[in-house]
């Protein structure tokens, strides 16, 4: 392999290290053989830490005649029996060998109810280490100690050693009494290598060529074209994501689908690309806290995200909160600082350099979170972030926010101009007569909501018909899309009767304006849902400050749930959402509209398996069971026995209370209702239809407004630094 400049030796120098440090590890092959050079942390700490460190450890509540052999401070203490715990090259004058060989019953070496005691030759090696002048003391944790390049291991076998990892494995095979196998054949060399770098056995190609291949560099070439595969950053990056304990789901409560994977994938660029090991760490550790982050720097912090979440609705969020801390300090733990952090979760550690404090002082950092402690079973539990798919996407999506700022003035502007035609039109307008509503294929049920007085109300339900609110005393207030509109209470909602009996292969579309109350927590705008024997049936509902669909069938059937995102219901404003479904039985299958605008959602369930028909009325307002849309108000409901497209959500959300303004008389207009029609008649100029046939449109609709498009971008959402 041909060297690699010192300025990107990075994660590919990382794994030649791991394995110089495996070559020379007693973990492996035992410790260092008699008469060799002995060190304290290889091969002496492990003896103390089994034996020892239980009495004369951490632990200052076991800690026996105040010895500590954990601390550079504890190896200087003086000793009970007055003699220094170790005199370099004399082992008799030491008192940590004297009292290992002791034959004394009341000092004995180890206490009498000991689970193991050292073997003769385990103390023979102590001794040997002493008499070697005790090398590595006073020596801090292994995992604080700076790596330092160990001097080659001499050889005579100069034709057998090629490189300097060569003479490491020579030395431990000779140790081993194991002389070096012969060179095998360049199919298996083909073979091993192709393993080894990409986890993929070679290609017939890839090996009929490097058997050919007759040039010097053959070996070293190989290895660069199989470093220069993605194929090396994917089998490099699956143990670094095993450290990083990366999942598809979230490992909790139901186990739901975890939208991570572009973590997962900058993990694989940055083996590929050679990304330098301390920025590799500092961005998966902290890089949403580096000046102006990148998007990559940002998805790089994916590392935090890792952790199992929940939304069991019985967990205390508290409790979850301080495990998603503890989980994030323990990984750095095992992860970064070769420390079992986790042990000092309950108690000063036993063994390495963290006391309980330094834990939980550490937990405080990671706490210093935006996560929710449920992760609503979404695959894009918040906070999360949009990364484009591809650097065209970036590049438009980029684009994207100053294309719209030099527009939107021209549509102020024009709205500015056009002030004066518009009073002059609206005064020539009279009592403009045009239809009562945008026809759509498909309309089902539609209730206006707007008779203002009483308690009867008249809706379509493939005719018009009256029905009556489930109290005489029904308060009607000004300032609905239609005029004035219901307020939704404990006794007054409305019950329109078997209408909307939908099954889960059916397509539909429903909704309605709403205005919600403040405080209210969650209440069903319309739907068909039987409580009294688990939910069944589907709804549109408002919870937690985002709107929701639901359909569900008998247990064991499952249920479907999606809601949408960024706290989109908005109290005190009067909003018009509306689902649509595709029939397929997936949570995939919905989409929800909040005014006229397609908005990001989170799937909460997706298993529907059964049917959703149940015997519970159509409800505007509350769920059968008496769960209410308490002080809410609703208008046009409008419910479609087909799947709309974008163009008429938007259509119904911009005309429907533009056939109410102009259907008023003049002097029933409000200052809202006209300014509504500038609005939309100023942005309808501005993208390219004038007056004349705008005015035009507005008295026929024989089409779905033209909706404002972009050229589609590809996304997927990455979980964001919590």
């Amino acid at each position: 392999m041909k060297h690699l400049p010192q300025s990107v030796a990075g994660l590919r120098l990382l794994w030649l290290g791991v394995l110089i440090c495996t070559l020379s590890s007693p973990a492996r092959f035992g410790a260092a053989a008699a008469g060799t050079g002995l060190q304290y942390d290889r091969d002496i700490k492990p003896l103390l830490v089994a034996h020892c460190f239980a009495c004369h450890g951490q632990d200052a509540g076991k800690r026996q005649a105040g010895l500590r052999l954990d601390t550079q401070t504890g190896w200087g203490a003086q000793t009970q029996s007055r003699l220094p715990l170790v005199v370099s090259g004399k082992p008799e004058q030491s008192a940590l060998f004297n009292r290992l060989v002791s034959t004394n019953k009341g000092a004995p070496s180890s206490p009498v109810d000991a689970h193991q005691v050292l073997k003769p030759e385990q103390v023979d090696r102590i001794r040997l280490w002493i008499a070697q002048g005790a090398p590595g003391l006073p020596a801090p944790h292994w995992a604080f100690l700076k790596p330092v390049r160990p001097p080659l291991p001499a050889s005579r076998d100069r034709e057998w050693v090629r490189n300097p990892v060569d003479a490491f494995v020579l030395e431990r095979l000779k140790a081993r009494g194991i002389a070096p196998a012969p060179e095998a054949d360049r199919r298996t060399l083909a073979r091993r290598l192709s393993l080894d770098l990409t986890g993929l056995p070679p290609t017939v190609e890839q090996v009929e060529a490097f058997v050919s291949d007759t040039s010097p560099g053959y070996y070293e070439d190989f290895v660069d074209r199989l470093l220069a595969s993605p194929h090396w950053g994917e089998h490099r990056g699956r143990t670094w994501l095993d450290a990083a304990r990366y999942a598809d789901t979230h490992g909790l409560h139901f186990d739901s689908y975890r939208e991570i994977w572009p973590y997962r994938n900058w993990v694989i660029q940055a083996f590929n690309r050679n990304l330098p090991y301390d920025r590799f760490i500092t961005e998966q550790l902290a890089g949403d806290l580096l000046p102006a982050p990148t998007d990559e720097q940002l998805v790089a912090t994916g590392f935090q995200r890792c952790a199992m979440s929940t939304n069991e609705g019985g967990s205390m969020d508290e409790e979850h909160m301080a495990l998603y801390a503890a989980d994030r300090v323990q990984t750095l733990g095992w992860v970064f600082l070769g420390l079992t952090a986790n042990c000092a979760a309950c108690h000063d550690h036993k063994f390495d350099p963290l006391t309980m404090k330094d834990f939980y002082s550490l937990a405080a950092f990671f706490r210093n979170t935006t996560q929710d402690t449920k992760d609503n079973n979404a695959k894009d539990a918040t906070p999360s972030m949009l990364v484009p798919m591809s650097g065209k996407d970036a590049s438009r999506w980029a684009a994207l926010p100053e294309e719209i700022a030099t527009l939107r003035p021209q549509v102020d502007s024009r709205r500015r101009v056009a002030t004066a035609d518009f009073k002059d039109w609206l005064a020539r307008l009279g009592n403009f007569k045009m239809m009562a509503d945008p026809q759509f294929p498909g309309l089902l049920v539609n209730i206006p909501l707007s008779e203002g007085t009483g308690h009867q109300i008249t809706g379509y339900v493939g005719k018009q018909r009256r029905f009556t609110a489930t109290t005489e005393e029904v308060d009607w207030l000004l300032g609905g899309p239609l005029g004035a509109a219901p307020v939704i209470t404990d006794e007054t909602h409305f019950e329109i009767g078997n209408y909307a009996a939908f099954e889960r292969t059916n397509q539909f579309t429903f909704g309605a304006w709403v205005r919600l109350a403040t405080g209210v927590a969650f209440g069903a705008v319309v739907g068909r849902m039987e409580m009294e024997k688990g939910p069944v049936g589907w709804d549109l509902c408002q919870f937690g400050g985002d709107f929701s669909v639901h359909l569900s069938g008998r247990s064991p059937s499952g249920s479907i749930k999606v809601s949408t995102t960024g706290k989109q219901a908005k109290a005190g404003r009067w909003q018009h959402v509306f689902a649509t479904y595709d029939g397929s039985g997936k949570a995939a299958g919905i989409t929800l509209y909040v005014d006229g605008v397609k908005v990001p959602t989170k799937v909460n369930s997706d298993r529907l398996t059964g049917s959703i028909r149940t015997k519970a009325p159509l409800r505007i307002g509350s769920r059968t069971g008496g769960i209410v849309l308490e002080d809410a108000q609703v208008q046009d409901v409008r419910i479609y026995g087909r799947e709309l497209s974008a163009d008429e959500i938007v259509s119904l959300h911009a005309f429907t209370p533009l056939h109410h303004y102009l259907r008023l008389e003049p002097e029933q207009r409000t200052k809202i209702h006209n300014g509504t029609v500038h609005r939309h008649s100023a942005s309808a100029q501005c993208i390219g239809t004038g007056w004349p046939q705008w005015t035009a449109r507005i008295s026929s609709f024989p089409k779905p407004w033209p909706a404002w498009k972009s050229n589609e971008v590809s996304f997927k959402r990455a979980v964001q630094p919590p």
